[in-house]
């Protein structure tokens, strides 16, 4: 029998019961937000540089889509991340298709 994590989360300022795997869509989500807030970029300066379109990096921001990977090295260049901030988004953008067991495999491997 698989459980389901909910956990409630306050997002643009509502509450919202949410699963394991939404959870994982909104981490890449809040990160990339923070990332353009603090690199003072807007979303649509960022889809001028980097070629991905507006409307999918607004629907990315709000955890409605999944971004094709090879526009991952576009925003990572474009925002001009360091090593660390870029690994961090990687590892954000690829938690939204990791499975909850394969992720809890994986922490305990790496310890």
């Amino acid at each position: 029998m698989h459980t389901q994590l909910e956990i409630s989360v306050l997002y643009c300022g509502c509450f919202y019961t949410v699963t394991d795997e939404v959870r994982r869509l909104l981490l890449f989500s809040e990160y990339l937000r923070d990332l353009l807030r603090e690199k003072k970029m807007t979303v649509s300066a960022l889809s001028r540089l980097s070629g991905v379109e507006r409307t999918a990096l607004s629907k990315a921001l709000t955890g409605q889509r999944v971004l094709p990977y090879d526009a991952l090295d576009a925003l990572i260049y474009h925002l001009r991340l360091t090593p660390g901030e870029g690994q961090r988004l990687r590892a954000y953008y690829d938690a939204q298709f990791e499975k909850e067991g394969l992720r809890q495999s994986r922490e305990i491997v790496d310890r």
